[in-house]
C-alpha cells in the first residue's frame, strides 16, 4: 500500500517537471516579439518627431541629450535641425557636440550649409579646450 502511493507521487512530480518544462519552452515562443517593425533599427516617425522637439528644447539636458543620440543613431532626419543649431548657438560645449554629431550622421559634409564664423569658434574651442 505504501508503494503504491510512493508510486503515484513520484508519477506526479515527474508529469508535473515534465509538464512544466513544456511551458517553459512554449511560453518563449508565445511571449516573443513577431513584428517587424518593433525589432527594426531604423527610428519610427514617432522617434524622429521627439528627436526634433528635443532638439528645439529650452532645457539644455534634454537638447543635449538628443543632439548625442541623433548622432549616435546616425539619423539623417534630424541633420538640418542639427545644422541650424549650430549656426544659433551661443555655447562652445554644445556647438562641440554638434559638430561631432553631424559628423557621425553626415561623415563628409559636416560644414556645409554652417556659418564660418561659427566655423572657427568651434575650431578655436577645440584646440584650446
Amino acid at each position: 500500500m505504501k508503494t503504491l502511493k510512493h508510486k503515484k507521487s513520484l508519477t506526479s512530480l515527474i508529469t508535473g517537471i515534465v509538464l512544466f518544462g513544456i511551458m517553459l519552452f512554449t511560453s518563449e515562443n508565445i511571449f516573443a516579439r513577431t513584428d517587424k517593425e518593433s525589432c527594426s533599427n531604423t527610428p519610427t516617425k514617432t522617434v524622429i518627431e521627439n528627436y526634433k522637439a528635443g532638439l528645439k528644447s529650452d532645457n539644455d539636458g534634454v537638447r543635449k541629450s538628443c543632439i548625442y543620440f541623433a548622432g549616435k543613431y546616425k539619423m539623417t532626419e534630424v541633420a538640418d535641425i542639427l545644422k541650424e543649431q549650430f549656426n544659433d548657438e551661443k555655447d562652445p560645449e554644445t556647438s562641440l557636440l554638434i559638430v561631432y554629431a553631424l559628423y557621425q550622421i553626415l561623415e563628409k559634409d559636416v560644414f556645409s550649409g554652417i556659418d564660418t564664423e561659427n566655423y572657427f569658434k568651434i575650431k578655436y574651442a577645440t584646440i584650446y579646450e
